[in-house]
């Protein structure tokens, strides 16, 4: 069995040595910064935003606009963004249409 090899930033993930992935858990906007300056000082090879615990996740422009500060903090390490429903062990339980909004949110990493 051949596994594939995802490219995520900087990373291959399938390839080479396991890679080290810290999950950010903050329920608001400081929390989430705060926990990302944090951990990026120890530069892991990924970091997993799990958005199931951000207060307000169903709120597009405040998903977007953390996910953009959280973008420009994490620098070149990879993001990987989660959505865990209650039933996956998550911390909310959404409908598949409040969950098929995040299929459209995209982070970026402004220039300076």
């Amino acid at each position: 069995m051949t596994s594939k090899i995802v490219n995520l930033r900087n990373i291959k993930l399938g390839s080479g040595q396991p890679k080290i992935a810290v999950p950010i858990t903050g329920v608001d906007h400081d929390e989430i910064i705060s926990q990302a300056k944090t951990i990026t000082k120890e530069q892991p090879d990924v970091i997993e935003w799990r958005i199931d615990f951000f207060k307000n996740v169903t709120n597009h422009e405040a998903l977007t606009k953390t996910g953009n500060d959280l973008r420009k903090i994490l620098g070149n390490i990879a993001l990987l963004t989660t959505f865990r429903t209650k039933d996956e062990g998550g911390e909310l339980s959404l409908d598949d249409k409040c969950q098929g909004q995040f299929k459209n949110v995209g982070f970026r990493q402004k220039e300076m």
